[in-house]
């Protein structure tokens, strides 16, 4: 690896290629994370640096950092462990480990020390997005001090950016390491062309051969509860559709440039039709006679989408500067919303089943039981944290979560202080005695809990809200294929 390029004369492509072979060398052809996706990767940071938003603004020694960045991003993967978490967020700090390994005896990192700091610095940062997301745990909390199962805790705040890992500090020298100073440093205009990159390659189908190969089912079917057919809770791990849909999001989240933005819309459009061709098909492979409640789940509209889109930089990066900012400080998947719910009723709960329904169904025939007031300025709060949620995790809390989320809103008041105020927000919940004794007029007049979401529902211009029919007694589900609700709702 002592090789340099003699030539001054090279082109930019073949200057910024130079080191291709010393490096891809190490990585392995593997069909998700190995040198297929690193190669791909790489070579759409380059196509990116020449889009609008960043032609002239990136130098040959930040192209070339980009690229040994992209090819070396996920690396970490070939050293993965047993114990690593479900969302294997160890893989960029791994990978940068691997990296530094890797590049600090290349000829070019001798000369210019600080560019290997910035290749370590984007591979461990360029996940960041997807730590951001709920994130089902499939191990316990003696092994890593995660969280208990049924229960999920992101890991950064949308827009946060980490330091390198004290190991790699104590190598590097104190001036080669990055230091953010402003939302305008070039760090940035790096990290956002490395994440999109990264995210515009994960598409449904590429994203399903992933979970395959860990064994992730495409659907979920929960025999803790009613049997049920759909991506379960929207959280990683849990099905194959539920990634593919995150995967989906993190492209929306990711996309920094307008052609970028025209791709990840599509990607998100064309990935909700793949998962309903998949639910098509796995319904005609189930067993004649066996019955499912499909677990309905709506995509977001183009307009929310939008709203992703239009976050400035600002808006994408430095949160603590909004007078206003919210992150999901933790959320339960269904298993967990039960226990939750058992608890405010003081009740047990049996059997429960998310599912979207109309909302103009719900209102005509929801009860007052138990009264909860109606709050204005509750309400405009709750919107404005369900509009923050859809601009930093691209998740509409009304039509795509069934699960509790607890909420940090920050709070400031120009003239005396700011709070960080807490909130919990709770699907509205049906009580059903028995699905098989009650009509769907029955069912939705016996609305248990609400906290405004109806109205917010209402406001936002929604035509359908997620909600979960809980009930005391189990029943024998008598639903027939013909009476299921679709998986998504289109339009």
């Amino acid at each position: 690896m002592t090789r340099s390029p003699k030539n001054p004369q090279l082109g930019i492509h073949d200057a910024v290629t130079f080191y291709d072979r010393d490096i891809l060398q190490f990585i392995q052809t593997e069909a998700s994370h190995g040198l297929d996706h690193a190669q791909k990767t790489a070579d759409l940071t380059y196509a990116i640096a020449e889009e609008p938003e960043y032609a002239g603004k990136l130098d040959i020694d930040d192209l070339i950092a980009l690229r040994h960045a992209a090819l070396l991003h996920d690396i970490g993967y070939n050293a993965a462990k047993p114990y690593w978490s479900g969302m294997q967020e160890e893989h960029p700090m791994e990978s940068a480990f691997v990296a530094l390994e890797v590049l600090q005896n290349l000829d070019y990192y001798k000369d210019k020390p600080k560019q290997l700091g910035t290749v370590l610095w984007l591979i461990y940062n360029h996940d960041n997005t997807n730590y951001t997301f709920p994130a089902f745990w499939l191990f316990e909390e003696t092994l890593l001090e995660r969280n208990a199962p049924h229960t999920s805790v992101p890991r950064l705040i949308p827009g946060t950016v980490r330091g390198l890992p004290e190991k790699i500090q104590n190598i590097l020298a104190e001036n080669t390491i990055p230091h953010l100073k402003n939302i305008n440093d070039k760090y940035i205009d790096l990290l956002q062309i490395l994440q999109e990159a990264d995210s515009r390659l994960g598409d449904a189908q590429r994203t399903l051969n992933f979970c395959r190969k860990r064994g992730v089912p495409i659907f979920k079917k929960d025999t803790k509860f009613t049997p049920s057919l759909g991506i379960s809770s929207l959280w990683w791990q849990k099905s194959a559709a539920a990634n593919i849909i995150l995967a989906l999001n993190r492209g929306l989240l990711d996309a920094h440039t307008k052609t970028g933005q025209h791709i990840a819309r599509s990607m998100y459009h064309e990935g909700f039709n793949f998962i309903y061709r998949l639910y098509e098909e796995e319904l005609k492979k189930s067993e004649q006679g066996e019955h499912f409640v499909t677990t309905s789940f709506a995509k977001l509209r183009d307009e929310d989408i939008d709203k992703i889109f239009r976050r400035d930089r600002i808006n994408r990066w430095w949160n603590e500067g909004f007078a206003t900012w919210t992150f999901i400080e933790s959320a339960r998947d269904l298993q967990g919303t039960v226990y939750d719910i058992e608890k405010l009723m003081g009740e047990k709960i049996t059997d429960a089943v998310p599912n979207l329904i109309p909302l103009d169904t719900l209102i005509k025939y929801r009860s007052t039981f138990p009264s909860i007031p109606y709050d204005p300025n509750k309400e405009a709060l709750f919107y404005e944290v369900r509009e923050a949620i859809i601009e930093h995790y691209a998740i509409d809390i009304l039509t795509q979560i069934s699960g509790v989320l607890n909420i940090q809103v920050n709070e400031v008041d120009p003239y005396f202080s700011h709070d960080i105020v807490f909130h919990t927000i709770r699907p509205p919940t049906i009580g059903v005695p028995s699905l098989q004794e009650s009509s769907n007029v029955d069912k939705y007049k016996s609305l248990l809990i609400h906290d405004e979401w109806i109205h917010l529902a209402q406001d936002a211009g929604l035509d359908w809200i997620q909600v979960v029919f809980a009930k005391k007694n189990f029943y024998s589900n008598t639903y027939t294929k013909q009476k299921q609700e679709r998986l998504f709702v289109r339009g």
